[in-house]
């Protein structure tokens, strides 16, 4: 974890014993790609409730196609929302939504993945609980830190 990375969620775990790899525990395949304006991409995560009752959090888990926002788009949505918190979008964010109402990320997915083509693109974030459709939710963009990720693995390992 790098406290200087701004608010994005993501750190590297060195674990003191290696994985061992089965149906359940499989390695992690993740992307330097660039997603495109016209992909899909799916989310996974604990929420079971539309409007995020945390009360309501299941074992089971959840799964949701979403479509990537232009960060322009990202940013005019919460400009309101932005101008009240420290809330802020960089180009270390990718920005999803669905068409469905009522739909999309919780505060309690952060943490979760975002995957496109079979590959983890994204983090889950940042949302707003019981959001309108225009709020976007926030993921940390795997291909921002690429690079930091691949020294930080060079770097700790043996």
């Amino acid at each position: 974890f790098n406290a200087s990375l701004d608010k994005d969620n993501i750190a590297l775990v060195r674990l003191a014993t290696p994985l061992k790899f089965n149906n359940q525990v499989q390695q992690v395949k993740y992307s330097a790609a660039i997603v495109p304006d016209n992909a899909t991409l799916t989310v996974t995560g604990l929420a079971s409730t539309p409007d995020c009752d945390v009360t309501k959090i299941t074992n089971e888990q959840q799964i949701l196609d979403v479509q990537p926002v232009a960060l322009d788009r990202c940013r005019a949505a919460y400009a309101k929302a932005i101008a009240n918190h420290s809330l802020s979008i960089s180009e270390a964010n990718l920005c999803t939504t669905t068409r469905k109402k009522r739909q999309g990320t919780c505060p309690s997915d952060s943490g979760s993945p975002l995957i496109w083509e079979g590959q983890q693109v994204g983090i889950v974030s940042r949302s707003v609980a019981n959001k309108p459709l225009e709020y976007p939710d926030i993921a940390t963009r795997i291909s921002f830190y690429y690079n930091w990720i691949q020294k930080t693995i060079a770097a700790n390992s043996d």
